[in-house]
């Protein structure tokens, strides 16, 4: 018997339970009873902008049914080349919605990494600020997996357009890229199927 079976760290518990039960299945059922339980309650801050769980939730089906209308599949990898802007979880969300799995490239990746990245992962969606595709992916892209391309900019869902952080920062839309916000907003209001799919082997 081990130190793990005999477990001598629960007298430091005090009144805490030694065990839990596990409420439940994954984070997706999480959000979910987040969202029912207050849907108005805040999910996310960014600046001046501010986005309820109501608001993540309609974003990130929005997102989710536009991947499934164009051919994302249940297992399925969305690479995500953002900074933390809330793109980033609308995303991540959306992933888990569409029966996929988000693949979370460090935003400081150049050519070598994010190619290496997309090419292991298999991914055939990317989400990518305009900066980061302009300046690196546009070039890696073309050798990878990715059918379909979502760029957006740290400037969405804020106003503030803070200089310290913003100046001189501008929208660009790139040849063969589409807009993520518009792309979500074609798809708003469109709850996508419950996914079954559970993964079977691991991958990046």
């Amino acid at each position: 018997m081990s130190a793990y079976d005999e477990r001598p760290w629960l007298p430091r518990y005090g009144d805490q339970p030694a065990d839990y039960d596990i409420e439940f299945d994954d984070a997706l059922d999480m959000f979910r009873a987040g969202v029912a339980a207050d849907p108005s309650a805040v999910a996310l801050r960014y600046f001046d902008g501010v986005l309820t769980r109501q608001e993540l939730d309609e974003l990130s089906d929005g997102l989710a049914a536009g991947l499934l209308a164009n051919g994302f599949a249940p297992g399925d990898r969305l690479a995500v080349y953002l900074q933390n802007v809330p793109q980033f979880v609308i995303s991540m969300v959306a992933a888990w919605k569409a029966g996929g799995v988000m693949v979370s490239i460090n935003p400081m990746s150049r050519t070598r990494e994010l190619s290496y990245l997309l090419k292991d992962s298999g991914a055939t969606v990317l989400v990518s600020l305009e900066s980061l595709y302009g300046e690196i992916a546009q070039d890696v892209v073309p050798d990878t997996d990715v059918r379909l391309v979502l760029t957006t900019s740290e400037l969405e869902f804020q106003t503030r357009d803070d200089e310290r952080l913003f100046a001189g920062l501008e929208r660009r839309r790139h040849e063969g890229t589409t807009d993520f916000v518009e792309f979500v907003n074609r798809h708003r209001g469109t709850v996508p199927p419950r996914s079954t799919w559970v993964p079977t082997t691991s991958r990046s």
